[in-house]
C-alpha cells in the first residue's frame, strides 16, 4: 500500500529473503509489479516464470488468485493502512505535486485523480471497478477474506510487534531504518476544514481505516499488557542495537552519495551508516536492493537450470 511505511516493511522482508535464500518475486524493471494495473503473475519478471516464489511485496494493486498463482496457494497475506487524509498529503508531497498545483485549490474542489498512480487504499487492495457502487461492508468483507492482518501507521510499533508474532521470524529481523522519511520542512500542512473536505473526499477510505484500526487494537486488547509492552521493549532494543552496530547517521538525501543516495527528491530523509553489507542493505533505497535481489537471483537460477 503506497505512502503507508510499505517500503520499509519491504526492506524488512527483503532482508529476510536474502538471509534465507527464499525466492521474491520481482518486476524484472524497477520497484512495482504492474501498478496502477491489477495485479498478474506476467508482471513478474519472465526469466524466472516457472519459478514458484516464497515472498511478494512489491507495490501491486491486489489480486488473490494472481498472488497465489506465484507464490502457492494460502500465503499469510497482510497490508497496512494509514489515516487516508495523511496518506493523501504523504502521496502529494512524494510526487510533488505542489509544483503543478495548488494542494489547497484542489482541496476546495477535489475531483478526479491529481496523478496517474494516485490510488485510494481501497482501489489498492483490488476491490471491484466501480467505486461509485462500493459500500463500506462490503469492502470489510472482501478485505478480510483476502487479508489474515491488517496494520496500521500510525501504530508502527505495535504493527511491527503484531507482524512480529504472526510470522515467527527472529526478532532481529525487524531492524530497519525508515524508507521514505521526508525533511519536515517540505511537508505540506492543511487546516482543520480542508482535512474535514478531504476526509469526505475520502469517505470510503475513512470508514474501512476506521473500521480496522478498531480490530486492530482488539487484537491489541487480546493480549496481557506486561507482555505487549516487554515485546514492544524488545523490539526497540533491537531499534537502538541496529542504530549502534551500523553507526547510524540521519541526513538529507541531498547529502549522501553512491548506493545510498535515492534518485529522486533531495528533501527526503536517508542514512550514513558502516559500510558493511547487513548495514548498507538497511540504509538502502529500494530500487537498489531490488536490483541487488535480482541480480543475486537470476545467478542463483542460472546455476540450477545449468544442471
Amino acid at each position: 500500500m503506497h505512502k503507508t511505511g510499505s517500503t520499509t516493511i519491504s526492506n524488512i522482508i527483503y532482508r529476510h529473503a536474502m538471509a534465507h535464500d527464499l525466492n521474491v518475486a520481482l518486476p524484472k524493471r524497477g520497484t512495482m509489479l504492474g501498478y496502477p494495473q491489477r495485479f498478474h503473475r506476467a508482471f513478474t519478471d519472465q526469466r524466472l516464470y516457472l519459478v514458484l516464489f516464497d515472498i511478494l511485496c512489491s507495490h501491486m494493486v491486489w489480486d488473490l488468485h494472481q498472488v497465489e498463482r506465484t507464490i502457492g496457494k494460502k500465503p499469510f497475506t497482510f497490508t497496512i493502512l494509514r489515516d487516508p487524509v495523511e496518506r493523501f498529503i504523504s502521496f502529494w508531497d512524494h510526487y510533488q505535486l505542489g509544483s503543478h498545483q495548488n494542494l489547497h485549490e484542489f482541496i476546495r474542489n477535489p475531483k478526479g485523480s491529481p496523478h496517474p498512480e494516485w490510488l485510494t487504499m481501497v482501489q489498492e487492495m483490488g476491490y471491484g471497478n466501480s467505486e461509485s457502487k462500493w459500500n463500506a461492508e462490503d469492502v470489510i468483507r472482501y478485505t478480510d477474506a483476502n487479508f489474515k492482518l491488517i496494520l496500521i501507521q500510525e501504530h508502527w510499533n505495535e504493527s511491527m510487534f503484531l507482524l512480529w508474532h504472526s510470522l515467527h521470524w527472529n526478532i532481529k529481523d525487524f531492524g530497519h531504518l525508515p524508507q521514505l522519511k521526508r525533511d519536515e520542512e517540505h511537508k505540506s500542512i492543511i487546516d482543520h476544514d480542508e482535512r474535514k473536505r478531504l476526509e469526505e473526499w475520502l469517505k470510503l477510505d475513512h470508514e474501512i481505516y476506521k473500521h480496522y484500526l478498531t480490530v486492530f487494537q482488539e487484537k491489541l486488547n487480546h493480549w496481557n499488557p506486561s507482555d505487549l509492552q516487554e515485546g514492544l521493549d524488545k523490539m526497540a532494543l533491537v531499534q537502538t542495537n541496529v542504530t549502534i552496530a551500523c553507526e547510524v547517521k540521519e541526513t538529507l538525501n541531498a547529502n549522501l552519495s553512491g548506493i545510498l543516495r535515492k534518485t529522486f527528491d533531495s528533501h527526503f530523509l536517508g542514512f550514513n551508516v558502516k559500510n558493511t553489507t547487513d548495514c548498507l542493505s538497511l540504509a538502502m533505497p529500494e530500487e537498489t536492493l531490488v536490483r541487488k535481489i535480482r541480480k543475486v537471483q537470476l545467478k542463483k537460477f542460472h546455476v540450477l537450470n545449468a544442471k
